[in-house]
């Protein structure tokens, strides 16, 4: 049932992200809301279905992308997977595993996006969009990162709410 939230909350984000955000650039790159929320969803501690709300943001997303269905679930869910690994392994410093996982997934989500790009036959150059839009990108996505965090915490806080041990 708390999953249906990722439904408003991914659609408000993809909006924002398509109209607002996207027109915040550094050289041709831009910050990726959807993908922010999802790696601090993943972080939580209390989360244990984050791969719903991982295929519930790359659907809204592809829906209205030009990048293919394939492409933006594979990146999505490998940050997702990337996320909880990291969680795991560095529990007591998540914002350390935020950065970490922001800036690696921002990476390879355009890695795998400019793959399925190049065999679908589209012209681009990947040295050239790895300089002019994941760098750029994965800069303005680690800048968002920790006011991302901070509010999907306090998100998570609430609809999680932590039991009082007496």
């Amino acid at each position: 049932m708390l999953d249906l939230l990722a439904l408003p909350i991914f659609s408000l984000l993809v909006i924002l992200q398509s109209t607002i955000i996207s027109r915040l650039q550094v050289v041709n790159g831009s910050a990726d809301l959807v993908l922010l929320v999802i790696v601090a969803w993943s972080l939580q501690e209390r989360v244990k279905r984050a791969w719903v709300w991982t295929i519930i943001g790359a659907g809204m997303v592809s829906f209205v992308s030009a990048v293919p269905l394939l492409a933006t679930f594979t990146g999505y869910l490998l940050a997702m997977g990337l996320a909880r690994l990291l969680h795991r392994r560095i529990w007591q410093a998540p914002i350390l595993a935020m950065f970490i996982t922001t800036t690696v997934s921002s990476v390879l989500q355009h890695l795998v996006a400019l793959v399925f790009l190049n065999l679908s036959g589209s012209p681009i150059s990947i040295p050239q969009a790895f300089v002019l839009v994941t760098v750029p990108s994965a800069f303005l996505n680690l800048i968002l990162a920790l006011p991302v965090y901070a509010l999907v915490t306090d998100f998570a806080n609430l609809v999680y709410p932590v039991e009082d041990e007496k």
